[in-house]
This record gives structure tokens, sequence and C-alpha cells, in this order.
């Protein structure tokens, strides 16, 4: 039985290093695993591979050259796959918007090229062999199975945020999707916000029974421990982008005189310049720091058999975060943002789900009044962190429920 497992680029790159967990498992349940990234990301030396798993090359190095734009016009309209790309641009009225029809576009001969992609061509256009394409993301390759015409493969993809949502994107337009989610025999949204979001959007096709819910997860690498030194211990990680609204949080601190802090962000981005500013109008009883980026299987290092919190994400879309299962893991509170599925992992009992408008005065009282709470709350919420860690984002259990329910597409198949 043959799995092939496409990513975006593990394992190259900086992120995605949890895969390795799924794959652990998955190669328990498949005779055969092949993994294929899309790119490199930011690093081309791979992490260590699993044994009796193939890798491949990623995707984009065999993908053609950018062509000029009347090449790319004539090889639109004589396409094989005409009729498609053409029902897509009148159903979803692309023709009314030039951002959108450059988006259905750009993605149309993506598309194309993608068959045309030796990789592809080989393991899914013209394979014999009866196969299982697992797409992690809903986007970039995953969106070849909008075409795709051969009965020996399975396709599932997984779908998280950006790959979700039409509304994070700036045309409210991700093209091709209905047609992913016809051809998929399995639809894999990581939380019931993103079930309940497809199957309010595509009511009129029949996806349903073939959406699954399949939460993300994490490992246990050990607890952290409450602050005994009265400084409260704050943590955020993520990049630092516009999305993530790391400013809410060094703002926030800007209006806390009377409490001893420390804040360490983890990671790095295009906006960490921004936030670094902040830190030069701060009262000597708060010390930031931000890392900059770092190695995924770095983070929990940061929090295990060590004093830590509360962490703090105010991000203003998200789908369920993984770096909030991390903290989790390590026995920690959470404050975040009630966007995406993060309602489905935070609450009263763990933290606090925080507003979607959240501003920094009101971000600022909310830590204090955490700062205030009694130890043996303080620590009721770890205990029951780390259990929502436990029962819902164990990543060993997780992957377990994936592998059993993508083996069951080769029964169902038959």
């Amino acid at each position: 039985m043959r799995l092939i497992y496409f990513t975006e680029s593990y394992p190259y790159g900086l992120g995605e290093d949890w895969k390795k967990n799924e794959l652990n498992v998955l190669n328990n349940y498949f005779d055969d695993i092949i993994v294929i990234p899309f790119k490199y990301g930011c690093n081309n030396v791979s992490k260590p591979f699993i044994p009796n798993i193939t890798y491949v090359k990623p995707l984009s190095k065999f993908l053609l050259s950018p062509k000029n734009i009347l090449i790319q016009i004539f090889q639109l309209i004589t396409s094989s796959q005409i009729k498609i790309f053409f029902y897509e641009f009148l159903t979803q009225k692309v023709f009314l918007s030039y951002s959108k029809f450059k988006q259905w576009f750009n993605s149309s001969i993506f598309i194309e090229n993608l068959i045309d992609n030796p990789i592809i061509h080989k393991y899914l256009i013209k394979s014999d062999i009866p196969t299982i394409a697992y797409f992690f993301w809903g986007r970039n390759t995953s969106e070849v199975v909008s075409v795709l015409k051969n009965k020996l493969i399975i396709s599932c993809i997984r779908f998280h945020r950006y790959d979700l949502y039409d509304y994070v994107q700036p045309t409210y337009y991700l093209p091709y999707q209905q047609f992913q989610l016809l051809y998929s025999k399995l639809i894999l949204p990581i939380s019931f916000d993103g079930k309940n979001y497809l199957n309010f959007k595509y009511s009129s096709i029949p996806i349903k029974n073939k959406i699954k819910i399949h939460k993300l997860g994490t490992s246990y690498d050990g607890s952290s421990h409450q602050s005994t030194d009265n400084i409260l211990r704050i943590f955020s990680c993520s990049m630092i982008t516009t999305v993530k609204r790391i400013h809410i949080i060094a703002e926030a601190l800007d209006l806390i005189y009377n409490i001893n802090i420390v804040w360490t962000h983890i990671g790095g981005g295009p906006e960490q310049q921004k936030i670094s500013i902040y830190f030069n109008s701060y009262s000597d009883n708060i010390k930031p720091k931000i890392t900059g980026l770092i190695l995924p299987n770095k983070v929990k290092s940061f929090y295990v058999g060590k004093p830590a919190d509360l962490f703090i994400n105010v991000s203003s879309s998200e789908g369920i975060p993984v770096s909030i299962m991390e903290a989790m893991s390590a026995s920690i509170p959470v404050f975040a943002t009630n966007v995406g599925g993060t309602n489905e992992i935070v609450n009263k009992n763990n933290g606090k789900l925080l507003p979607i408008d959240i501003n920094p005065s009101l971000l600022s009282s909310e830590i204090m009044n955490f700062f205030n709470l009694s130890r043996s709350t303080k620590q009721f919420m770890r205990r029951n962190s780390f259990k929502t860690f436990k029962e819902n984002h164990d990543s060993q259990i997780n992957s377990e429920l994936l592998s059993k329910e993508i083996l069951s597409l080769f029964s169902n198949n038959d």
C-alpha cells in the first residue's frame, strides 16, 4: 500500500518539524511512503530522514520557468483542462475583479505546470499503483487534485487557515477549492470551525460525509513550573508578522508598572525591528527578549524544566496554533484571541479567550488580573492546560487516528 505525503517544505525548510511525529506513526501502517515537498523553503539541508521512507526532491526544482504572458494565454486556452478552468472562471465570477482574475489565471497556469511536472506525472498522472495522495496543505501541490483523473489515486487534503478560509485572502477567493473538495475522498480540517465553514460555504455540493476533523498535535517533552520569585514569566511564539499582532503584547507591557515581568518572544520575522523599538520606553520592571528565528525543535527547550507562567497569542486569524499546543504540553496556561478554532483549545479552565479586537489596555489588565490570581488557581489552570494537550493534541494519539482514517480509504475504495 503506497502513501504519498505531500508537504510544503519538509524535510527541508525551517518549519513543519512536527511532521516527523506523524510520519513515524504512518510508517507503521503503510508498506511504501514517499515524501514529496513543494519547495526547499529557507533551507535546502534536509532534516534527518526516517528509515524506510523515500524522499523526493522538491517539486519546484522541476517546475517550468515563467513564460511571457502570450505564451501563458496560449497554454491556457489550449489546455486539456480548459472546461474546468472556464467553469471556475464563470461560477466564481472571476471576470468581475481584476485581482481575482489575476489569481485565477496564475492558479490555472500553476495547475497546468503541475500536470507537466515529471514528479507529479510519475507518481500521480501515470501511476499504475493504487496510491493514497495525502496533501498536508490545501494550497500549492494539492491544487492538482482539481484535475486528477487517475482512478488509482485516492486524494485526501488537510486544511488549516490560509488554505481554508477565503476571508483571509485579500480577494476573498481561493481558486479551485470547490474542485479540490469534490475530487478528494477525504477532507481533513484541523478544527470544528473549519468543518462548519466548509459545510456552510459548500452546502450545495456533496462533501459533508467526506469531512473528518483531525487535529494537529505535538509531543510531550516535559513540563515547566510556576515561578516562585514574584516574577511573571510570559511567553509568545510565532513569526513576527502583521497577522500575529505582537505589537499588542509589546504595547500592553508598556502600561504595566507594578509587576516584574520577563517576556520572551520565540521567533522572528519582518516586523521584528518594529517590535524592538517599544523596548526603549519600558520601565525597569519589564525585561523583554526576542529570540529571532529558531528551529522548531528548539521551541520547547524554553519551557521544559524552567519557570513559565503564561503564554499569549493575540493573532487576528488562526486555525488552531501548534504554538499553543506546545505551551500546553508544558503545562502553561494560555491567553489567546477567539479566532478560527482557538476556542476549541483555550477556555476559562486552562487560560482565557480574549476578544478578537483586543487592545493593549485590555490585555495589560488581563495580565495583571492573572498575576493576582491565587497560586492554587494558577495550578488548576496548569493542570487543565496539560489535560487539554493530552486529551486532544497528543501527536502520537492523533497520528494513530489519522493513520487508521487514511488506511480505511483503501478498503472503502474497493
